[in-house]
C-alpha cells in the first residue's frame, strides 16, 4: 500500500501541476525497480513525470511543491522526473 501522507501529497502536487497548466502523471509508487532500501517499496515515495514541463521551469514547480509538503518531505528534481518521499 501508499502511506496517506504520500496519497496527501499526491493531491497537493497536483493542484500544483493544474496551477501550472500542466496534468499530473504518476510514473511510480510502490511499483518498479529502485535503489535497495528505497522508501517506494514501503509505499513512502512517489515519481512525478516532468516531460510535460518546461525544462525551465521544472525547478520553480519543483521548489512550489517542497513548499507546499514542508520538511517532513524530500522533493528531488531527477533527469525526468520529480522524486518525492516522506520522511518518517
Amino acid at each position: 500500500g501508499v502511506c496517506p501522507e504520500i496519497v496527501l501529497a499526491l493531491q497537493i502536487a497536483e493542484q500544483i501541476y493544474k496551477d501550472n497548466g500542466v496534468e499530473l502523471v504518476i510514473t511510480s509508487l510502490n511499483d518498479s525497480k529502485h535503489m535497495a532500501g528505497s522508501l517506494h517499496y514501503v509505499g513512502k515515495a512517489a515519481d512525478l513525470r516532468t516531460r510535460d514541463i518546461l525544462i525551465n521551469r521544472r525547478e520553480e514547480i519543483k521548489n512550489k511543491i517542497a513548499i507546499a509538503l514542508g520538511n517532513e518531505f524530500d522533493v528531488i528534481l531527477e533527469a525526468d522526473h520529480i522524486h518525492l518521499e516522506f520522511q518518517t
